[in-house]
């Protein structure tokens, strides 16, 4: 936006300080409910509450997650962590370029862009380096699992039980230690339709930025294309293979023409019986040869 003169200085000026107070009033109602909730009252104003984040405060409650207190986090090390890394290789590999392309627009504003696997252990991490070490001291880190049993009402854990894009702002996190925190995400499915896990954007701050959801369901998107195309690909290399392999077990001479008439598969038989050679054949126009 490009301010012109004072007045418009002054309505920007309003406009950002009402939306402020409005982050804040709902940050404070939304306390209110949450306090009434973790003393055991069923009261729950549902206009504050999302049913969603109601049903994440369920969940916990039934883990028995204490509130006020950080769960202890199962984090892998050692030998535990490279084969989980291995394991989702191919996961993270397709994934880190959308993610550094994400982390490109969110740098500098405190966001922290995270992959994590359908259980919930989160694989790789992009972030500004003065907030890694507040990430490191609440376990974001690469290893640590964010399941709701693991972390409570999260969006990592949020996502995994509703398989489906989530956005979590401050009070509405079931521990309040995360209640400076806001976060969002989407889940990435495998071509086949199963949960690979997903990507998440958080940041210590109890607003919620209009965008960033957008951002990392348009990001899990493309991952998902990108997952689809390699798969394509692999599949028409073994069909081609799998020809390759039929045509060359067939004792007699055979050659195949494509549309525009030129040699497009041909077997040894072929090559011996014409006295021909392969490389020069293959691709050349039947005319020619």
């Amino acid at each position: 936006m490009v301010v012109k003169d004072s007045r418009e200085l002054q309505l920007f000026n309003e406009t950002k300080l009402g939306e402020l107070e409005s982050y804040k009033d709902k940050y404070r109602r939304t306390l209110v409910e949450w306090k009434k909730f973790i003393n055991g009252r069923n009261d729950i104003d549902r206009d504050v509450v999302p049913p969603g984040v109601l049903s994440a405060w369920e969940r916990c409650r039934r883990l028995d997650i204490h509130p006020l207190k950080l769960p202890e986090k199962i984090i892998l090390t050692g030998r535990r962590l490279e084969v989980l890394l291995a394991k989702n290789r191919e996961f993270i590999d397709v994934s880190r370029p959308f993610l550094m392309n994400l982390y490109h627009f969110l740098k500098g504003s405190g966001f922290h862009v995270v992959l994590f696997d359908r259980k919930g252990y989160l694989l790789e991490i992009l972030g500004d380096h003065d907030k890694a070490e507040m990430m490191r001291d609440a376990g974001g880190v690469v290893g640590a699992l964010w399941n709701e049993r693991s972390a409570g009402h999260n969006v990592t854990g949020s996502i995994i039980e509703e398989q489906s894009p989530v956005q979590i702002f401050g009070s509405q996190h079931y521990i309040k230690a995360y209640h400076g925190e806001t976060g969002c995400g989407a889940p990435i499915f495998s071509p086949d339709g199963e949960l690979l896990g997903g990507i998440t954007l958080s940041a210590r701050n109890f607003r919620v930025n209009p965008h960033t959801l957008g951002m990392a369901v348009a990001a899990s998107h493309a991952i998902q294309n990108e997952l689809k195309t390699r798969e394509a690909f692999i599949e028409c290399r073994n069909a081609y293979l799998y020809q390759q392999t039929v045509i060359a077990s067939i004792a007699e001479a055979m050659i195949a023409i494509d549309h525009a008439g030129r040699i497009s598969v041909i077997n040894e038989p072929a090559i011996k019986l014409f006295a021909m050679q392969s490389a020069k054949v293959r691709g050349a126009a039947l005319e020619d040869v």
